[in-house]
């Protein structure tokens, strides 16, 4: 797939350069975090399946999906809007979820997954989503903007890994 895709800061070129299985873009509103996000499902191979998750179904309407849809327009074969499922021209499926109830991120195996504001979810949000990914390289990528130093701030600069 030959995707007109351009980074149009520092921040986003440094995000999709990283070769790391799991990485963050952490900016401030407007930095286009969520487009470098949704930029990178239209980079996962053909085939793959994947997860789009945001902290409440509002944010995942109104942010990830409202971008990703912008930007793929073509690339998108079929969405069905009541189980939340995106189906792509090259194969991938994408799964949108929220994560106000982390047990319901249960039960998928992924290729990769992309949570969208990832400071406003719980730790345990994570940690199943992180479960998920069994499937081809099991990347998984966050954008967000700062929320003080909670629990995903002390993953970071700990260096422990997203």
């Amino acid at each position: 797939m030959d995707l007109d895709l351009h980074p149009t800061s520092e921040a986003q070129h440094a995000f999709w350069a990283s070769s790391a299985t799991y990485r963050a873009f952490v900016g401030g509103i407007g930095s286009g975090k969520t487009w470098a996000g949704a930029a990178q499902i239209l980079l996962e191979p053909p085939g793959s399946v994947g997860m789009v998750v945001a902290p409440t179904y509002p944010m995942l309407r109104d942010a990830s999906q409202r971008t990703f849809f912008e930007l793929a327009g073509a690339l998108v074969a079929e969405h069905n809007k009541a189980e939340q499922r995106t189906l792509l021209t090259t194969g991938t499926t994408i799964l949108w979820r929220s994560a106000d109830h982390p047990d319901r991120l249960r039960g998928p195996n992924l290729d990769w997954a992309w949570g969208d504001e990832w400071a406003f979810v719980s730790r345990e949000a994570h940690s199943v989503l992180q479960g998920r990914l069994r499937r081809g390289r099991g990347a998984l990528w966050l954008s967000t903007t700062p929320n003080g130093h909670n629990w995903l701030y002390e993953e970071i600069v700990n260096g422990s890994g997203a």
